[in-house]
């Protein structure tokens, strides 16, 4: 699913040396996997994540997910990739505060071509999936934390990604919600999602197939 081969990331700050944001000679996860990712605060975790997702298209060396090599994708291909391939999740969530559930996790449909009569039956699936199908009038304001987590997770699943991304999905949650987080991520990885998430959660940590670790940029 993703393979990772000589990868460098450098920040350059003025009047002052440049900082290797991530050196990684190689990288692998395959398809189906569950990899927990830790390091301290700096370490390239967010980073790494950035330029698997395509967020992040300043790097060198070759970041392949499945078939596609990102750095030769063209502005449209990228687009389509984001929009259907990678999905990410992060700590705060990037929700829209004015719309309800549904109309949240049904956002990525203004980036694709889903059919409209499917788009409204797919977002309230998706809800359905991850527990909420009982809350698809509610707003973010109504929703608990965890609540809120999950409703990013439905959205992220709109399209179908294979990849999912997740930057500190638990961060800012209480030790019940984040067991209910860890045990969704296990179940949509035991169906088939490749899972990659950045954590210091020990629960996710234990709950994922393969630990790394980041230290300066490189694993350990």
């Amino acid at each position: 699913m993703i393979e990772v081969r000589n990868l460098s990331k450098v920040f350059e700050k003025a009047h002052a040396h440049a900082v290797h944001a991530l050196s990684i000679p190689s990288l692998e996860v395959a398809s189906g996997e569950f990899v927990a990712l830790s390091g301290k605060s700096g370490s390239g975790k967010t980073t790494l994540l950035n330029i698997l997702g395509a967020l992040d298209l300043c790097y060198e060396g070759e970041v392949r997910i499945g078939e596609e090599v990102l750095s030769k994708l063209s502005s449209r291909e990228l687009a389509h990739y984001r929009a259907t391939t990678v999905a990410s999740v992060f700590q705060s969530f990037h929700l829209i505060q004015g719309w309800s559930a549904l109309e949240n996790v049904a956002l990525p449909a203004l980036f694709s071509k889903a059919p409209p009569p499917d788009i409204i039956p797919r977002a309230l699936q998706m809800l359905q999936a991850v527990g909420l199908g009982d809350k698809a009038k509610s707003t973010p304001a109504q929703l608990s934390g965890g609540e809120r987590q999950r409703m990013a997770i439905a959205r992220a699943l709109f399209a179908g990604a294979r990849l999912m991304l997740c930057d500190e999905p638990t961060g800012n949650l209480d030790a019940q919600t984040t067991q209910s987080i860890v045990d969704l991520l296990v179940r949509l990885n035991a169906e088939g999602l490749t899972l990659v998430v950045a954590t210091h959660e020990p629960l996710l940590l234990k709950a994922a197939q393969r630990h790394l670790n980041l230290e300066q940029g490189r694993l350990q």
